[in-house]
């Protein structure tokens, strides 16, 4: 059975972007960019990151608005290199700020 708007926002979250809601389907997932140096050069390896330097940790998801169409979510999660949060759920998800993009799929 498919679940509906409500039963998703409260079972994954919802996010706030530009005005709008929209409710988390799924579990987000590491992007295949996992990080960003300061001035937005990416980079796909974490190696190449400095201690001590600042980047976004990656991560996408899917959700839907409130009509039911699909939408991929892209967060940036501040990260110190050496620093790092030990588990994804100390990753600050209520804030909207994180939220990099929301898109259609």
């Amino acid at each position: 059975m498919k679940k509906n708007y409500e039963e998703l926002a409260k079972l994954n979250g919802k996010v706030n972007y530009e005005g709008k809601e929209y409710a988390v389907t799924d579990e987000a997932y590491e992007d295949d960019v996992i990080g960003f140096y300061n001035y937005g050069n990416r980079t796909n390896r974490l190696d190449e990151i400095e201690e001590g330097e600042e980047y976004s940790l990656v991560m996408v998801g899917d959700a839907i608005d409130r009509e039911g169409n699909e939408y991929r979510v892209t967060w940036h999660f501040k990260q110190i290199r050496g620093e790092e949060v030990t588990s994804l759920d100390l990753l600050d998800w209520e804030d909207n700020s994180n939220v990099y993009q929301v898109e259609s799929v």
